[in-house]
This record gives structure tokens, sequence and C-alpha cells, in this order.
């Protein structure tokens, strides 16, 4: 076999995979929102969530300016504490998440100098292992996006 007989047919082969690998991966993939109303959307603005901690300070939502634009919600600390978790925001996932699936989390934070927020998502079965964890620190007078 000559020599651009042979590289012609590598090319061909390389080609195949490459298609073969393209043919596999998913077209696009199958999204399902794992949260009830993650944006504070719904007419009962905070449905689905439930709120600890309120006698150190408020959770409230701040109506947009802009039409169509979410809901903010607004976190006012009046008394602090050195535990963690003592003002918080919490829902318990209703919806079965299959094992081994992709989790993609996103929000957008402003935070006062002094405070963190910290995000975690648990599995509520003891020893209550964290499978997520991601503490923010940094205080930001802009709008900042997280996406996990």
């Amino acid at each position: 076999m000559s020599t651009i007989a042979r590289k012609s047919l590598i090319c061909l082969l390389w080609m195949s995979v490459c298609a073969l690998l393209v043919a596999q991966q998913p077209a696009d993939p199958k999204w399902t929102q794992a949260i009830e109303n993650g944006d504070f959307s719904a007419a009962e603005n905070m449905a689905g969530w439930a709120m600890r901690g309120e006698q150190l300070g408020a959770f409230q939502l701040v109506k947009p300016q802009d039409d169509g634009a979410l809901p903010i919600l607004a976190i006012t600390v009046e008394k602090t504490s050195a535990r963690a978790w003592t003002m918080e925001l919490w829902q318990s996932i209703k919806k079965a998440v299959p094992k081994g699936s992709t989790m993609y989390i996103s929000f957008d934070y402003k935070m006062s100098p002094g405070y963190s927020f910290q995000f975690y998502w648990q599995q509520e079965t003891e020893p209550w292992p964290k499978l997520l964890s991601l503490r923010l620190t940094e205080p930001s007078e802009n709008w900042r996006t997280v996406r996990v």
C-alpha cells in the first residue's frame, strides 16, 4: 500500500471515529429544575422556601424596577451570631434526582463587608453528609455570579 493511500485510510478512519463520537453525544441535555420557585416569581413570593433565624434579622423580597425582571431576596442582619447557619433560607427538594446526575447551580449576590454567605446541599440522612458546600466571604457592592 502506498504512503498516500495509507495516510488517506488513516484520515478516513479518524473522521469516522470523530463522527461516531459526535453521534453518541445527546443533542441537548434534558433540564429539570429541582428547586421550587428558585427565582421567587410565584404569586406567593416565598412559596416553597422556609426561613430560620428571623429573630436575628429579616428576609424580604424587593420588587424589581424593570418590567419582566425577577425580584431580589434581601437579607438584613440585625444581630450576629458566632454559629454558622444562624440565619437560614432552605428548601427540601421533593423531586427525585437520579444518581449520577449533573447538578447546575447558579445565583447572583451582593454582600456587605464582615459577613459571609454559605450555600450547601446535603442529604437528609444521618450523618447529614454535605454533598456541596460553598462559603463566600469577599464583600461586593456589585452583583457577582456564582455558577457551579
